[in-house]
């Protein structure tokens, strides 16, 4: 269960595990290289149709962060957009929620790869690390970010054996 500003997430049924994409990694790569935090639209695989993106930065002037903590603040920043999403667009998304597009990214439960790359650059005002990672989807208007419903119950119920309410990894 999660909680948002909104409520109670309802649980899912279909939540899939995420799984490495090689190839979304290396567009994703591509993309950091370019020095720009930009959306790119060279992401599309033959495997992945339409695959969503997420991007981040950060800079500094001073003391080097650990990159780390700067990857793991970028991907709660992502995921805490959901304190923003409207619940009742879990059934069908129309874009009534603003800002939360890297959190919808993320949540779809028809997601099942992810690629990611870093790059570290400097800067005119210092060092910036750019963080881009690709995704099997995008969020489509008009469809569900995920089934609401008992988790795994779409997986023939059977669910992984690390994450308990994610569904087997799809191959």
């Amino acid at each position: 269960t999660m909680e948002s500003r909104n409520g109670v997430f309802p649980s899912a049924q279909n939540m899939s595990m995420l799984q490495w994409d090689d190839e979304l990694a290396a567009l994703a790569e591509h993309n950091v290289k370019q020095c720009e935090m930009e959306h790119d639209q060279c992401r599309r695989t033959v495997k992945f149709r339409a695959a969503g993106q997420n991007i981040a930065y950060d800079s500094w002037s001073e003391k080097r962060p650990d990159k780390k903590k700067i990857i793991r603040e970028a991907v709660f920043a992502w995921w805490n957009e959901h304190q923003d999403f409207q619940h009742h667009e879990i059934d069908k998304y129309v874009g009534s929620s603003s800002g939360v597009l890297h959190f919808t990214a993320m949540a779809l439960d028809y997601q099942t790869h992810v690629g990611c790359a870093i790059s570290e650059y400097d800067y005119s005002s210092g060092d910036t690390l750019l963080i881009t990672c690709n995704y099997s989807s995008w969020t489509w208007m008009d469809q569900a970010i995920y089934k609401k419903g008992t988790p795994c119950a779409d997986c023939g119920g059977q669910c992984d054996a690390k994450f308990k309410n994610l569904c087997p990894a799809k191959r």
